[in-house]
């Protein structure tokens, strides 16, 4: 689950941000973003996930094994976290502010197959009262 939980202090943002240009981090937002200006309407960054897992020899090492676990793994960011982020006035993500978009095939046919189970649980509870 992916939440602050009040402990400990938060990154300082004016000099996280003046630390990523100052090491040229690899990371993307809109032109006017720069050492004057620390805001961008948008910023992009793409994350890799590591092989092998801890506990393989390579990235070919029971391969099945370690996309099970790959694959678990974004289930449950999706289902503790990315889910919410199409829902305003969500409690679960006080982000609002913040648009997050992703593109991997685990999560996409999960996302696809959560919606497609809320609609036929919606359906069938329609025409249980009907």
């Amino acid at each position: 689950n992916i939440s602050y939980d009040g402990s400990g202090s938060l990154a300082d943002i004016d000099s996280t941000l003046r630390g990523f240009l100052r090491d040229d981090v690899q990371w993307w937002t809109d032109k006017d973003f720069g050492p004057t200006n620390l805001k961008s309407q948008y910023t992009r960054a793409t994350f890799y996930g590591g092989s092998p897992l801890d506990g393989f020899r390579s990235f070919t090492d029971r391969k099945g094994e370690q996309e099970s676990k790959r694959d678990e793994y974004l289930r449950s960011i999706y289902n503790s976290f990315l889910r919410y982020a199409d829902e305003k006035d969500s409690s679960e993500f006080p982000y609002e502010h913040v648009s997050f978009t992703w593109y991997e095939s685990t999560l996409y046919s999960h996302e696809i197959v959560t919606h497609l189970m809320h609609d036929v649980m919606f359906c069938s509870g329609t025409g249980a009262v009907v």
